[in-house]
């Protein structure tokens, strides 16, 4: 699993269009989510049941002005016996093939996270948030005979960001405009190190 993104890190989101966004991170805290979503109790998922999709929009990062980005580095982890389906954005299935985008009733066992791929301690799926992003998750329970409780963990860093394009980043992070051009022609060029950000968030 690659490290939280620290202080001075670069980050190039791979836009839709195929366009890309360099931002440079400026500041680093903890997320505190307070949330945890779950299946359990009364809400525990029948055997071989599919949940309708819950979001979760306390994940959105806040709004910001140009040319700072709020950004979540989010990591879920699962705890129970199901299998855990995301969307990103809502709405939008995630880590499915491309002939089988989404979980059917002839194969559910496709894009999913359970309590081995991202344990709920030690969460390995990994989301990069910006505003008007958040996530969906349902859950499958592939048993026959028993309910299955599940629950998620949110752990992450919230990011505050600078588009190393704009013409007032250099003011607003203390750099010349110089270091700033070299910090970016070196991550075009391959030369500076820095992390690929597929579209909607997912680490490539």
């Amino acid at each position: 699993m690659k490290p939280y993104a620290q202080e001075e890190d670069v980050l190039v989101f791979l836009e839709p269009g195929g366009e890309r966004r360099y931002l440079y991170v400026y500041n680093v805290e903890d997320v505190v989510l307070d949330d945890r979503t779950s299946w359990t109790g009364t809400n525990a998922v029948a055997s071989e049941t599919l949940t309708t999709y819950t979001q979760m929009t306390s994940l959105e990062p806040n709004k910001t002005a140009e040319p700072e980005h709020e950004i979540y580095q989010v990591r879920v982890g699962v705890k129970g016996g199901g299998l855990v389906y995301v969307e990103l954005n809502a709405g939008e299935a995630r880590r499915g093939t491309w002939k089988s985008p989404r979980p059917s009733s002839s194969n559910y066992f496709v894009g999913y996270l359970n309590n081995l791929t991202s344990p709920f301690e030690e969460p390995q799926f990994e989301m990069f948030l910006r505003h008007n992003q958040y996530p969906a998750f349902a859950v499958y329970n592939p048993t026959k005979l028993r309910k299955a409780e599940v629950r998620l963990s949110f752990v992450g860093k919230k990011l505050r960001c600078f588009d190393l394009t704009h013409p007032e980043t250099p003011t607003r992070i203390g750099l010349t405009p110089e270091v700033v051009n070299n910090i970016l022609n070196g991550v075009k060029a391959g030369r500076e190190p820095h992390r690929a950000i597929t579209p909607r968030g997912i680490t490539r």
